[in-house]
């Protein structure tokens, strides 16, 4: 972290990663939302609707897709009308917030470079709004980026590089874009002249941590809210939150 401090302080602006870099999941997978979504609407066929659908829109837009566009997708299944697929964005979306570990070594790289009056930027591949995305950085007292890129609503993406090049365009300086993901975070802002600095995710510290072999017991529903509980804990012992 003191060499990212030591980049931040070179840099004019800093962008941040926000899912698996500034806050993570009291679940093994992002997927299991979907799962607690399942057990809370008994509805078995949306799990492989939702699951086809990602993957369809991952795709074919290169990660620019909003949940407009999951709804749309969902009814043309023709096994969910709009309210159902309302109802169901609206639990994932109540999961999501239920289920948010805020990682508080990141957060403190956040405050530091807005001591230093760095500009800060949010920078987030997500089917998410703004709106929803102001609601967890205000649930964290996070609410102060200069300014939130969005592949739901730039429809840009770093799944492929392209919103770095807006990034660039409309702020004239140094760069440094911090994430955990070796490809979209990494390697592609370095292919668009962007400095980067890479941060494991909460799920790469448990797996190369003693703590590994818990993921064995993610069987079912009632071991993943278990398992949730454990790694909320896990992550206190890693110095997380």
């Amino acid at each position: 972290l003191n060499q990212i401090k030591k980049k931040i302080t070179k840099s004019d602006f800093v962008s941040f990663d926000l899912f698996e870099t500034l806050i993570d999941k009291t679940l093994s997978k992002p997927y299991d939302t979907y799962d607690f979504v399942n057990f809370y609407l008994k509805r078995d066929k949306y799990i492989r609707a939702r699951f086809e659908i990602e993957k369809k829109l991952i795709k074919k837009t290169n990660f620019t897709f909003n949940y407009e566009n999951i709804i749309q997708e969902l009814i043309k299944t023709k096994k969910f009308k709009k309210k159902e697929c309302l109802k169901i964005i609206k639990k994932e979306q109540d999961l999501e917030i239920k289920s948010i570990i805020p990682r508080k070594e990141v957060i403190d790289l956040v405050v530091f470079a807005k001591r230093l009056k760095k500009k800060i930027i949010l920078t987030s591949d997500t089917w998410h709004n703004k709106y929803f995305v102001k609601k967890i950085l205000q649930s964290l007292k996070l609410d102060i980026f200069d300014r939130i890129y969005l592949s739901s609503e730039e429809k840009y993406s770093k799944y492929n590089g392209e919103i770095y090049n807006l990034i660039t365009k409309e702020n004239k300086g140094k760069i440094l874009h911090i994430g955990d993901n070796f490809i979209s975070d990494y390697q592609n802002a370095k292919k668009k002249k962007i400095q980067s600095a890479l941060i494991p995710s909460l799920d790469e510290l448990i797996l190369n941590s003693k703590f590994s072999g818990i993921y064995a017991y993610n069987q079912n529903i009632f071991s993943k809210l278990a398992l949730g509980m454990i790694i909320k804990k896990i992550s206190k012992i890693l110095y997380l939150c």
